[in-house]
């Protein structure tokens, strides 16, 4: 059967250079569509994943984990037809489960009831999402992190009981459960995410005893106050997200014992135009006052909205070209310059800390320098900033998060200013090596340190143009339209490493000799004949 892969590919190639030929970009979308058909996107190799046959009703299913490097166990999935009652085993192979991983058992539309065995202490995002028929759950005491959207769209969840131990209770992860009329919230729960209950009976009934609702001094919910000026009681600490978003309110008074706001707390309320923020506001999520006429006003008097030496807001329309950021700004919030259209941006030495996301999609910037004092830069903080050649790192820098370079597809240099020794200590999400595929183009790219020393990129791999560490269909895309785009006198959109990698026939020039070989390398490759590319030029 695998071979007859590589000659669907063939037929494909073959009509794919007449289209080339005689269409150029024109034909390319049929091209693709002829090749996409018949070659399968490769993903990424992740850590070795095991399966164990457990009860569930009266039958079985199989679950699947994978074991961390403390030896313990993390459920990373689960059959979807499961049907009845299930209870997760606490150990696997003498080793015990910690964790309920990201989206593990989402979606098993068909489970009625679930006991989560004490020893876990991670209820990961999504874990439970979407559990239709689940009318129970049992979270032992071990448990301290409900994850993000967990157990929501769990329609038919009637009563939850959060042990003592839970410290966070994750962004929506009731939202949706449409019969979850009892929860019990006790004391160590000290953050609670956006929507953590949205669309529940719970929430509706404590809307009707007070429209603030307020539970272990956090503000939950806010969106069904009907009062013009609102004053939030001294005892709330935090505000979360989306607590009043589309509130109809004119002004707010933020007492001084709030320390947070979440994520779109204030987002959408037109009317409002006054609010009083204290000092003691620290932390503030992202896009807090987007669409109030309070920030319309702001954006009026300076594009850069700052609060307690926060930059909480930014005027898209006024953020282009060159951009610098005031000095006295300590911080920069999630999102906070997320598709500007800016080529270059200045941030002063007085900022220690830059949100996620913070610089997702600015695709024209090309070049930026983190100040010293920054101790991480956190999840896709430059996601798909694909002009971006070149980044200033300070050597403060300890931690750099999930997919925070990914699409970064020019990051050809990093400048950092510490040694080699400081640079491989730093803790990079998938690892500092070139089979990070999270944060590939930042450990592919040239290190130059601060005593002159350059570490040079990693070689160009013949074929690999999106440096994924493999030669597959997203790659023949790449160089597909490269070529139909140079033979209609367009730019090929590929910087010099990616048309190095594309030349696999090593003769100076991108035509459709090399996308047949390439074609021909995955075709093999497909088919199980670990074909390499000498082998196959020889051909």
């Amino acid at each position: 059967m695998k071979m007859k892969l590589w000659k669907k590919v063939l037929a494909a190639v073959t009509a794919g250079m007449l289209c080339l030929g005689c269409a150029g970009v024109s034909g390319l979308q049929g091209v693709l569509g002829s090749v996409s058909a018949v070659l399968p996107v490769c993903a990424a190799e992740n850590d070795t994943a095991y399966t164990v046959t457990v009860p569930v009703g009266t039958r079985t299913t199989q679950l699947t984990y994978t074991v961390n490097a403390d030896d313990t166990v993390e459920i990373t999935d689960c059959e979807n037809d499961a049907a009845g009652d299930l209870e997760i085993p606490a150990e696997i192979d003498g080793k015990t489960v910690t964790s309920m991983g990201y989206y593990s058992f989402s979606y098993c539309a068909n489970l009625t009831s679930v006991i989560i065995p004490n020893g876990v202490a991670n209820i990961g995002d999504n874990a439970f999402g979407n559990c239709e028929k689940l009318e129970n759950i049992t979270i032992p005491s071990s448990v301290t992190n409900i994850g993000d959207r967990s157990f929501a769209g769990c329609e038919n969840l009637t009563s939850v009981i959060i042990p003592n131990s839970v410290e966070n209770i994750g962004y929506s992860a009731f939202d949706g459960c449409t019969s979850l009329a009892e929860i019990t919230i006790p004391s160590s729960v000290t953050s609670i995410g956006g929507n953590a209950f949205l669309d529940t009976p719970w929430l509706a009934a404590r809307q009707e005893e007070n429209p603030l609702v307020i539970v272990n001094g956090i503000l939950l919910d806010g969106t069904t106050c009907t009062e013009e000026e609102i004053v939030i009681p001294n005892d709330v600490t935090s505000i979360c997200g989306f607590a009043f978003w589309e509130n109809h309110m004119t002004s707010v008074v933020i007492p001084d014992s709030v320390t947070s706001i979440g994520s779109y707390a204030f987002s959408d309320c037109g009317n409002l135009k006054n609010i009083t923020i204290p000092d003691s506001v620290t932390f503030f999520g992202e896009s807090v006052f987007t669409n109030t006429a309070w920030v319309t006003y702001r954006y009026d008097e300076n594009p850069f909205v700052i609060v307690n030496h926060i930059l909480v807001d930014v005027d898209y329309s006024q953020c282009s070209g060159k951009v610098t950021i005031p000095d006295g700004v300590t911080s920069i919030t999630e999102g906070a310059f997320a598709n500007c259209q800016m080529t270059e941006i200045s941030i002063p030495d007085s900022v220690n800390s830059i949100g996620s996301f913070a610089f997702n999609g600015c695709m024209a910037l090309k070049e930026i320098a983190i100040p010293e004092g920054v101790t991480s830069i956190d999840e896709a903080t430059f996601y798909g900033c694909y002009n971006l050649t070149s980044i200033s790192i300070p050597k403060s820098v300890t931690f750099v998060g999930n997919i925070v370079f990914c699409n970064c597809m020019n990051l050809s240099d990093v400048y950092y200013a510490g040694t080699p020794e400081q640079w491989n200590a730093i803790a990079i999400t998938g690892g500092n090596s070139t089979d990070n595929v999270d944060n590939y183009f930042l450990v592919t790219a040239a290190i130059h340190f601060a005593d002159g020393t350059v570490t040079k990129p990693a070689d160009v791999v013949a074929g690999d143009i999106d440096k994924n560490g493999d030669v597959d269909s997203t790659d023949i895309y790449y160089v597909l339209y490269y070529v139909a785009n140079i033979a209609v006198g367009n730019d090929g959109e590929l910087s010099t490493k990616q048309i190095a990698a594309a030349d696999v026939d090593g003769n100076g020039t991108v035509d459709s000799t090399d996308i047949y070989y390439m074609l021909y390398y995955v075709a093999l490759h497909g088919a199980g004949m670990q074909k390499s590319w000498e082998e196959i030029l020889a051909k």
